[in-house]
Parts: structure tokens; C-alpha cells; sequence
């Protein structure tokens, strides 16, 4: 199972089933699939670099891996998680495991991001390779999997020296700045670089980047309830018919996927005010939320219930899009990268799909109690949370109701 291999290789043991199904990003999103994830596999990392377990105390999924690197002398780090290996390898076409366990370092050494330092290079990449940007402009060749090249990049970004000064602003200003076209292939949602999920392929998670109040984000909503082996999780939550939850588990689909999100936003929203890790709950229900209501209880002396958590996760989203709607935000910007709504998915299971993003929108909001029109939560929907607080603050930019 998935979870018992975080246990055994870390969240590394997904890149070979997600490359299965095309949900492996790719060339910067081009593709879902990589004819050298192999190359980068659990597998094949555990045995070029040695990885061994490491885990928080007591924890049910034991996701942690250390793993030793000969640089500059012996380090011992902690390995790469999925998103890492993702953003530094297929999506920049990089299939050399070793370079990706280097500048994994070179980043946490430095102080960068791995999933926006990896999507900015594979911009920078793309546009390199369709002529939109020369070796006048980054004074550097640019092309797929070159490790050395992709190592002076981040070199540069973290002191913010040539080109690199420019690639560190992020994907969203970089391409503002340069311009030419490049706008089109900055894969960002709100200004954050898009994390390593297939949107064409993996619908709930097109809908969760699009909705996220800070932007892209795979831990914002995390709906991982949409996957076939969490089927009775959703039958008990989201209280859906047996119908509902084939449309659930068709991940290429759009049907309850909104429904999903919703749930999982405030989940995660409860995660994050606890400040509990999302992986023994949100990506793995190895802990019933039951238990989560429990301790909840025993910690704090309340009777409270799951759907009392849910309520205050709830209020949590709707806080954040409130916030954001003062600051000029909309419904426009709950959208995704042109890519997904109008270029097919190239090859892999899901073939030429392509994220119907409206349709999503218009359930999300429906089960949000939003405005379908201007995504601004409706005045019921606010009183209804307790947050009429809010209603007297309006921003001369906005109006609110």
C-alpha cells in the first residue's frame, strides 16, 4: 500500500504510481508522464544514495528519510520528499537522482524553496526552448535535464546574482518582466509556483491550486478523500450515494470534486490551527477524525464533535477570502495556468483531457455559499459563521455585499 511504503522509502514510493497514471509533471507541466522516472524512483534512489527510515515519535506513516551525500565532505540530511524530486527532476526533464539529492541541499542550505525554485527554472527552460528567452537574456544554455546549468541557476537565485536576480522575484514577476510571451508558460496560481500534481489529470487538485487563498498550494486542500481507497472515508463525510462516489474516485473527472475540496479545505484549516501534521489526517486518515475530536476534547475540556472542527475550519476559509477580497481579489484569480484549460494532456491515461475549471467553480461556490459571480461570500453565509464583524470593515476598493 502507499502507506506502508512512506513508512519503507518515504514519499519518494509516489513518483513510480503517479508516472503510472500521468499525474507526473513533466517538461513544466507539459506532460504527466516521464520516460525517466524510473531513473528517479523510490526504488532506484534507496539504492544509489542509501536512505534510511526517520520519523516524529509515535507517528502512524513514519514519512521522514535520511539518506548520506559525498559534498564537500559526508552530509547527513534529511532525503528528498516527493515534491522535491518532482519539481528538480521531470519537471525540469532531469532523471539523474544524485544531482536532485544535491540541490535539494543546495536549497535547504541556501534557504529556497525546491517546488518554486524547480518551477522557475523549468520556465525559464521552456522559454529557453521555444526561442523566448537567449543565452543573451541568462547568459547560461537552458536545456531540459543540464544538472550543472540547473545548479548555477540556483547558485545565482540565492545570491540574486545575473539571471538569477530575475528568476528570484518567482515564476509570476519574472515572466511579467521579460515579457514576450512568456507570461503564457508561468505555471502559478495567485503568484505561487504550482506544485508537482497533473491538473488534467487529478481534478480535485485543478480545483484546490484554483481556490487556495494563498495561492497554490497541494497542502491547502489536500483532497486526497477523492482516491478509490479512501471510498468509505468520503461515504461517511461527504455523505455521498454509491453513484457520487464512482463520479468521486474517476480522477479525471470533475463530478464531487468541488464537494471534496470544500471538506478538505476546512480540514486542513483545523490542521493548521492545531498545528498538527496534515499526513496522519488529511493525506492518509491514519488517524479517524473521530480521534482528532477526541483529543480535541481531552486537551481543551469542550464536548466537541468532528463537525464542530469542520465548522471552525469553515470559518478559517472564509476569514482568509475575505481578506483576499479586500485586497481587490476575485473570482478571476481562482483560475489556473492556460495550460490545463486548453492544451490536452499529451499522453498517459487521461489523454487529452483538459481541467473543466468553470464547472467546478460553479458547485464550489454553490457549497461555499459564495457569489457565483464575484466569489465573495455571501451576507447568510457570513452570519451564519459568527463573522458579521466583518461586514462594517468594507475597503473603498471593494465592495463586499
Amino acid at each position: 500500500s502507499i502507506l506502508g511504503g512512506y513508512g519503507e522509502y518515504g514519499t519518494s514510493i509516489i513518483v513510480s504510481p503517479k508516472n503510472d497514471v500521468g499525474d507526473l509533471p513533466t517538461k513544466n507541466h507539459l506532460d504527466g508522464t516521464f520516460d525517466g522516472a524510473h531513473s528517479i524512483s523510490a526504488e532506484q534512489i534507496h539504492q544509489l544514495l542509501g536512505t534510511v527510515p526517520s520519523s516524529c515519535f509515535s507517528c502512524p506513516v513514519r514519512c521522514g528519510r535520511k539518506l548520506r551525500l559525498n559534498l564537500n565532505g559526508e552530509k547527513v540530511f534529511e532525503g528528498m520528499e516527493y515534491e522535491t524530486i518532482a519539481s528538480l527532476g521531470s519537471n525540469c526533464g532531469n532523471s539523474d537522482a544524485r544531482s536532485i539529492a544535491e540541490m535539494n541541499y543546495m536549497c535547504n542550505d541556501l534557504g529556497l524553496d525546491t517546488i518554486s525554485t524547480g518551477v522557475v527554472i523549468a520556465w525559464a527552460m521552456e522559454c529557453y526552448e521555444r526561442g523566448l528567452l537567449t543565452k543573451e537574456d541568462t547568459g547560461i544554455e537552458l536545456r531540459w535535464g543540464d544538472t550543472e546549468a540547473m545548479k548555477e541557476i540556483i547558485r545565482q537565485i540565492a545570491f540574486r546574482e545575473g539571471f538569477g536576480d530575475l528568476l528570484a522575484e518567482g515564476v509570476k514577476r519574472a515572466s511579467q518582466r521579460i515579457g514576450r510571451g512568456t507570461e503564457k508558460y508561468a505555471m502559478h496560481v495567485k503568484g505561487l509556483e504550482i506544485p508537482m500534481q497533473q491538473p488534467r489529470t487529478v481534478k480535485m487538485f485543478a480545483l484546490g491550486h484554483a481556490t487556495s487563498n494563498r495561492g497554490a498550494d497541494h497542502l491547502y486542500a489536500l483532497p486526497t478523500i477523492c482516491y478509490p481507497w479512501f471510498r468509505e472515508v468520503a461515504r461517511k463525510w461527504l455523505e455521498l450515494s454509491d453513484k457520487e462516489l464512482e463520479q468521486l474516485n474517476d480522477l479525471s473527472s470533475w463530478k464531487q470534486k468541488a464537494k471534496a475540496v470544500v471538506f478538505s479545505e476546512n480540514l486542513c484549516a483545523v490542521a493548521d490551527s492545531l498545528g498538527l501534521c496534515k499526513f496522519p489526517l488529511v493525506e492518509s486518515y491514519a488517524v479517524p477524525l473521530n480521534t482528532l475530536a477526541e483529543g480535541y476534547d481531552a486537551l481543551v475540556g469542550s464536548n466537541v464533535m468532528v463537525r464542530d472542527l469542520l465548522k471552525a475550519g469553515e470559518r478559517v476559509v472564509n476569514l482568509e477570502r475575505m481578506f483576499n477580497i479586500r485586497e481587490g481579489f476575485s473570482r478571476k484569480d481562482d483560475s489556473l495556468p492556460e495550460r490545463f484549460l486548453v492544451e490536452p494532456l499529451p499522453s498517459g491515461p487521461s489523454r487529452g483531457s483538459v481541467v473543466e475549471l468553470s464547472n467546478m467553480l460553479e458547485e464550489y461556490y454553490e457549497f461555499r455559499g459564495w457569489n457565483s459571480t464575484s466569489g465573495v461570500p455571501k451576507e447568510e453565509k457570513i452570519r451564519e459563521l459568527g463573522l458579521e464583524f466583518l461586514m462594517g470593515s468594507n475597503s473603498e476598493r471593494v465592495s463586499l455585499f
